[in-house]
């Protein structure tokens, strides 16, 4: 079964599954949107949950290696010292709102961000941020250089709100004025400088 057929399967996934939801969405309706059948499903992906991370991945993917560039050039940058909270927080933020203005797949991705955080099926959850464990991990190991003021759990708690605070401003279309290179920019800026305050402000906690 050739290649073709199996990015018209990923497509027709990510379409249902950026519009329907990924649970309601069943494999009989993929492969009808797609013009193939279960037996293609099988053959390139051999189950839904395989599916529905090849549906994510290859948007994510990429995004994670490019975040992963952009913090190792800001520990780099800091070499033996303190690495600069403002770097790692746009390494993590910028390669997904600067996704926003691909006129092709950009309103996608944005649904898919939405879908993986409003999903009610733990295995959904689990399929989608399986692809996020590393890059979570090398961040969240940044930030612990760059607030060593702050313990490991704080750390971890931050960085889930920070997640949290890109997705809101991704998929709300209030967040953004608009789809210009210029709106997504300075959403971006303001996201960064908003990030920065609230990761590094103090606890309240008496230690």
């Amino acid at each position: 079964m050739s290649d073709d057929t199996k990015t018209r399967i990923l497509d027709a996934a990510e379409r249902l599954f950026a519009d329907a939801g990924i649970d309601a969405t069943s494999l009989r309706a993929i492969t009808a949107e797609a013009g193939a059948n279960l037996a293609a499903v099988n053959y390139h992906f051999g189950s839904k949950e395989a599916l529905v991370g090849e549906v994510y991945g290859r948007r994510i993917d990429p995004l994670n290696r490019e975040r992963i560039d952009r913090l190792q050039m800001a520990l780099r940058d800091a070499g033996d010292g303190v690495p600069s909270l403002p770097a790692i927080v746009e390494a993590f933020v910028a390669p997904a709102m600067l996704a926003m203005q691909d006129p092709d797949a950009g309103r996608s991705f944005i649904r898919l961000v939405g879908r993986a955080h409003t999903e009610a099926s733990a295995d959904v959850r689990r399929i989608v941020f399986t692809r996020f464990q590393d890059v979570a991990l090398a961040f969240q190991k940044a930030l612990a250089r760059a607030l060593p003021q702050l313990d490991r759990s704080t750390v971890q708690a931050r960085f889930k709100f920070m997640i949290g605070a890109m997705a809101y401003a991704m998929t709300d279309p209030t967040a953004c004025a608009g789809p210009s290179e210029r709106d997504v920019h300075r959403s971006l800026d303001r996201l960064v400088r908003f990030l920065v305050g609230g990761l590094q402000a103090p606890t309240g906690e008496e230690k």
